[in-house]
């Protein structure tokens, strides 16, 4: 999932160089896309952060209960922050919907 966010984000960016060089405007400036890019590396880490849970939640023998229960708190929290990272991209998609030239 996180290569098709990096990539989707490629593809706005080309888009928006497209439409700057034909239609002299940007539908979306460069410091958001930037702000999207540095945003993947945190959902880099977030993903790691949520296997490294699921690994360990994958042997719930070894585990007492209350470690089962943090790891689930944690867990919810890195899904949060997941589900935040692809909202971001799908605003920067809605964004450019909203500031395509008319044609």
């Amino acid at each position: 999932m996180t290569i098709d966010l990096k990539r989707t984000i490629k593809v706005c960016n080309e888009i928006n160089e497209l439409i700057k060089e034909r239609e002299h405007i940007e539908v979306i400036n460069k410091e958001e896309l930037e702000d999207k890019v540095d945003n993947m590396k945190e959902l880099s880490i977030t993903i790691k952060d949520l296997n490294g849970i699921i690994d360990t939640l994958s042997n719930p023998s070894q585990l007492s209960s209350q470690e089962i229960e943090s790891l689930f708190l944690k867990l919810h929290i890195l899904f949060s922050d997941y589900i935040w990272h692809v909202d971001e991209v799908h605003e920067l998609i809605k964004n450019i919907i909203a500031n395509f030239p008319d044609k």
